[in-house]
């Protein structure tokens, strides 16, 4: 129960500050926010690392949190991106399947999850794709609409194949997984930063909002990858990719969006999906 409790705190956490960061992608440039974001979570881990006090994993295991790092920074920048350009309610659910490649990668690695959970990590994937999938506007969708569904493509791909690098990295231990994590991803920002010559400009109130993301973001990583450590991953990576569903709830109580029939079945799909693999 615990690694399920975990895998749902993450979902919260991670719902919360991809609000507050895609809001605030429509501000400023999307290497700010990451970097911002990233070194407070970097700042954040490192603390409990040393107080924890811990032995480095070994090398298979930083290797496996470095790709994870890597390809994390691509999907963070994806992901930015895409809420920059398109709708929230449209992006979220897209990345939201990132979830089935942790479960393919728990199934590949011999995790077996009971037949009533199988049940309810395809009932929750189906939710969540509902739970914002928006009708089409007249006279079609804009470049920019079809700009972001790529991209959030693109962003769903990485992040699972992140959080399938942070399982193996967390083997060893969770805490020492997420530093490393954090550390490749800070560093491919400013590297970044440095390559385009540009210099990360904000206000202070902004500043202390992407902080907070930074915060709920790493916080969320350390929850999910103590929960992989300790659980299914075919199940712990459907409930930490259940997200999008604070996102949008947040979009509709914020800025006003408003959810369709088919977006209202898919929360309750998505509701009866988590009870389910709880269940099992």
């Amino acid at each position: 129960m615990v690694p399920i409790l975990l895998a749902l705190g993450a979902s919260l956490f991670w719902g919360v500050g991809d609000f507050i960061g895609g809001v605030q992608s429509r501000r400023w440039p999307v290497l700010t926010i990451v970097l911002i974001s990233q070194t407070a979570g970097l700042i954040v881990v490192g603390v409990l690392v040393a107080a924890r006090a811990a032995d480095p994993p070994g090398l298979q295991a930083s290797v496996a949190s470095i790709g994870a790092g890597l390809v994390g920074a691509l999907a963070l920048a994806t992901f930015f991106r895409a809420f920059a350009v398109g709708k929230i309610s449209v992006v979220a659910p897209i990345v939201a399947t990132s979830a089935i490649v942790p479960v393919v990668g728990g199934l590949v690695q011999g995790e077996r999850p009971a037949a009533l959970q199988l049940i309810g990590i395809a009932t929750a994937i189906v939710g969540v794709v509902l739970v914002a999938r928006e009708q089409a506007a007249p006279g079609g969708e804009s470049r920019g609409s079809r700009l972001a569904i790529v991209l959030a493509l693109a962003t769903a791909l990485l992040f699972g194949l992140a959080l399938v690098g942070l399982d193996l990295g967390a083997a060893d231990d969770a805490y020492w997984s997420v530093l490393i994590f954090r550390i490749v991803t800070v560093s491919a920002m400013v590297a970044a930063l440095v390559a385009l010559q540009r210099r990360p400009t904000i206000t202070r109130r902004d500043f202390r909002l992407i902080v907070l993301v930074g915060i709920l973001d790493v916080a969320a990583t350390l929850m999910f990858a103590v929960a992989a450590s300790t659980g299914l991953l075919s199940v712990v990576g459907v409930l930490s990719s259940l997200f999008p569903v604070v996102t949008i709830a947040l979009a509709r109580v914020r800025l006003g969006e408003l959810l369709g029939r088919h977006q209202l079945i898919g929360a309750v799909l998505t509701l009866v999906g988590v009870a389910m693999i709880a269940a099992g």
